[in-house]
Order: C-alpha cells, then structure tokens, then sequence
C-alpha cells in the first residue's frame, strides 16, 4: 500500500495530471471547431469527466474545484457559440435568396472545405477557416445554380454563405477561447493556491 503520492513541487502529480489534460485535450476540441466538430460541446464533457475524476482519491483538484456552477455556465456559453454559428451562416445564406438546399450544401460544404484547407494550406486555423468558408461559398453557388438560379444570384449566395460561414465559425470560436479560459482558471487555480501555501 502507497504510503505517499509523488509530486510535483509539493502538489500531487494526480492534481497536476488532471490539470494538464484537461487544458490539453479542451485545447484540441477548441481546435476541431474551426472542422465544423462540436468542439464547444466536448470541451463541457471533457470538464463534466474531469469534475468526476477530481472526487476519486488522491485526485481531487481541492474542494470539488470542478463543480454544478462551472458546468452549468459552460453548457450555456456552449449554447450561445451554437446559436451565433447557426444564425449567422443561415441569415447570411437566406437574405441572399439561398434554398434550403443550397443551406445544407453549405453545411456539407464548409465540412469538406474545412478538411482541404487544412491540407493545401497547413496555417492552422487560417488554412481551416479558408477552406471552410470557400468550400461553403463553392457548394452553396453550384446547388443554387443547378436549381435554376441566374448565374449572378447564385455567385451571391454562394459569397453570402462564405461570409456567413466564416463569422459563425469566428464567433464560436471566440466563445470556445473564452470557454478555455474559464477552464484553465478552474483547475490552474486550486494548483496556484497549494503552491502558494507550500511556499
């Protein structure tokens, strides 16, 4: 039977551990949003495992750390980055005169978009975020145009929804930053303070 924990600088590893995955593994789902993945929405699950985990022995981050409250307000800024990237794209698309068709389109369209730019333009996010918005634009200008659209509204719709895809992944983005932070400040603060204490 262990009679002590290893640490570091006076602080469990297990505590340590905890914190690095899950600012690692939140920082990863923060990433996939710009692929069109429910990052935000994996990042709260990664903290709702991680607010379980912290209760088993020798692990806790200190006074249940990762509590109801933490989790409650992530699923609510999880919800508001859905709203923004949905209205924002589907606004844009259908003030352009876009069907509903050409919207899916431009779904399946920023998807693919996302995963080529990624691949032709390796400047994560940047190559992502242009290979989602064009791929958007391209899909949702071909499936207007074979619908019967004149070539000029089509070339419209397919730039609104690039537009549109673009600012809705920004914003959720920036949603997903602030979720990471508040993250961070959750499990780095308890470390902060036995380190403090030790000192």
């Amino acid at each position: 039977m262990l009679t002590s924990v290893p640490d570091f600088f006076g602080i469990p590893l297990s505590h340590v551990g905890l914190a690095a995955a899950v600012l690692v593994i939140n920082m990863l789902w923060l990433v996939s949003v710009c692929f069109g993945a429910p990052g935000t929405w994996l990042m709260v699950l990664t903290m709702a495992v991680a607010a379980w985990v912290q209760r088993q022995p020798q692990v806790a981050l200190g006074n249940g750390a990762i509590g109801w409250g933490t989790l409650i307000v992530l699923v609510a800024l999880a919800v508001i980055g859905e709203v923004l990237e949905f209205v924002t794209g589907a606004t844009r698309a259908k003030k352009a005169g876009a069907s509903s068709k050409g919207s899916w389109a431009a779904i399946g369209g920023g998807i693919l978009g996302a995963i080529l730019g990624t691949v032709l333009l390796p400047v994560p996010p940047i190559g992502t975020l242009v290979g989602a918005s064009a791929g958007a634009g391209v899909a949702a200008w071909q499936v207007e145009l074979r619908n019967g659209q004149p070539s000029d509204v089509a070339i419209r719709i397919g730039w609104s929804a690039a537009i549109g895809r673009l600012l809705g992944t920004v914003y959720k983005l920036a949603v997903g930053v602030i979720m990471w932070i508040l993250t961070a400040i959750v499990v780095l603060y308890p470390l902060m303070n036995k380190m403090t204490q030790k000192s």
